[in-house]
């Protein structure tokens, strides 16, 4: 333990140390995994989570962040019965950052400049907000690859579930392309990975992305609803039919997007950019066609009698 210190205080004392420690701490909690869960250090090791994940976060590096949250997430599952304290203490932290961001964003005075305000202070909340999202993305993602039991993955869920919805509904994080993305990709994770315990949400969550698609026409929007055609449209519940209003919708602007584009600069990289997100929806229609033709083709087979016909 007493190198975990060492470690976390170099994190925080040392700019060019920070990455080099954090990944040393996550080879520690890999490596010496047995011992670190064990009854001697169990307690200790629980109780570092929170003040990694806070230092983490200080230093504004992307790698250290990810490279702890991994590391704390990895072993937290190895605690058996308090897994749940362990999770909580890597989430609480990452909690706390989005709800201080997101009472930033909506506290009265700072909401009615938000348009106007391009100060550093909130370039630097939108940053560490779009970073939290993507500490959840990185959590999840392990609860993910360690098959873990249903109870985690519903209780971090619950407790991320109003977090999530308050970013989604606010219009400057929707419109925020970093935030959104990080957002979208939180949802994606949890829909791929778990969709049994996401499936209640799924409605509420697909009229959001449908929302944020109106704003913003960002590519990541159709890329979450084609995860959730993918898991959930067997079932119904409306996930085709928001599909194809995005898509319908894209299509509709794309042409005169383009037009509009090319007309106004003669910046390359712009139109480049611009050709480049009309392929992206172009892609994105082209795949919802080939879910429902698989659909079809599976189920031709099943009522001529079985798989004698596959190849």
């Amino acid at each position: 333990m007493s190198v975990l210190g060492y470690l976390h205080d170099a994190m925080g004392l040392c700019e060019q140390a920070a990455e080099p420690a954090s990944t040393s701490v996550r080879a520690i909690f890999l490596n010496c995994n047995s011992k670190l869960t064990g009854d001697e250090y169990r307690n200790s090791t629980i109780e570092i989570f929170p003040q990694l994940i806070e230092t983490a976060f200080k230093s504004k590096n992307v790698k250290v962040v990810l490279a702890i949250a991994e590391g704390c997430t990895r072993i937290s599952l190895n605690l058996d019965n308090r897994t749940m304290q362990g999770l909580g203490g890597v989430c609480t932290p990452v909690f706390g950052k989005i709800t201080d961001c997101m009472n930033f964003l909506e506290n009265p005075h700072n909401k009615q400049n938000l348009s106007t305000n391009q100060s550093g202070q909130l370039i630097l909340i939108m940053q560490t907000l779009a970073l939290s999202l993507q500490t959840l993305s990185i959590i999840v993602q392990y609860l993910d690859s360690a098959q873990s039991s249903k109870q985690p993955i519903s209780e971090l869920l619950n407790a991320m579930w109003p977090l999530l919805q308050k970013v989604a509904n606010s219009p400057y994080c929707r419109q925020h392309d970093d935030v959104l993305n990080q957002l979208l990709k939180v949802h994606g994770r949890c829909v791929n990975s778990f969709g049994d315990v996401i499936e209640p949400k799924i409605g509420e969550l697909i009229n959001v992305v449908v929302q944020a698609y109106e704003e913003t026409h960002h590519s990541c929007c159709c890329e979450f609803v084609g995860i959730a055609v993918e898991k959930f449209s067997a079932k119904g519940g409306g996930v085709e039919e928001s599909f194809c209003q995005v898509i319908e919708r894209s299509e509709a602007k794309r042409a005169s997007l383009v037009t509009y584009v090319c007309e106004a600069t003669t910046n390359p990289l712009l139109i480049h950019s611009c050709s480049r997100a009309s392929l992206k929806i172009r892609l994105a229609s082209l795949g919802a066609a080939a879910v429902a033709l698989v659909r079809e083709h599976v189920g031709l087979l099943e009522e001529g009698g079985g798989g004698g016909n596959r190849r």
